[in-house]
């Protein structure tokens, strides 16, 4: 599923996904940058990771890898899952945000990907915000 600049995604597990179209404040970037965001909730991308601006959205796969920001490097999606007591029942309720490249940029109650890290120097951000209804 494509998720648009400006819409909302409503999840067949009862989430919704949302991607506002407006740019977050400075004072929010800063926030950002200094750390102090919920992953649980939200996460802000940087568009160059993105350059195409596509986004999509799809359940986890076998063998999906992710490199959350601060981690030493890429891992099985399957074993960070693991390693943080994410209950089975949840595992495939939660969406998988990945670029037009295939790779997975956020997954909600971790970081965001390493490679799309917001920087002093990012022109454009990308937020993305998830909701559990």
């Amino acid at each position: 599923m494509v998720l648009p600049a400006g819409g909302r995604l409503f999840l067949p597990e009862g989430g919704c996904l949302a991607r506002p179209a407006k740019t977050p404040s400075p004072e929010c970037l800063s926030a950002v940058i200094a750390g102090k965001t919920n992953p649980n909730e939200e996460a802000f991308l940087s568009s160059e990771a993105i350059p195409e601006g596509k986004l999509t959205v799809r359940k986890r796969c076998p063998g999906d890898r992710f490199h959350p920001l601060g981690a030493p490097g890429q891992r099985k999606l399957k074993e960070i899952f693991i390693d943080q007591k994410i209950p089975s029942r949840l595992r495939d309720a939660l969406p998988v945000v990945l670029s037009s490249k295939g790779t997975i940029l956020w997954v909600p109650g971790f970081p965001p990907a390493e490679q799309a890290k917001v920087k002093a120097a990012s022109e454009r951000v990308i937020r993305l915000t998830y909701m559990v209804s």
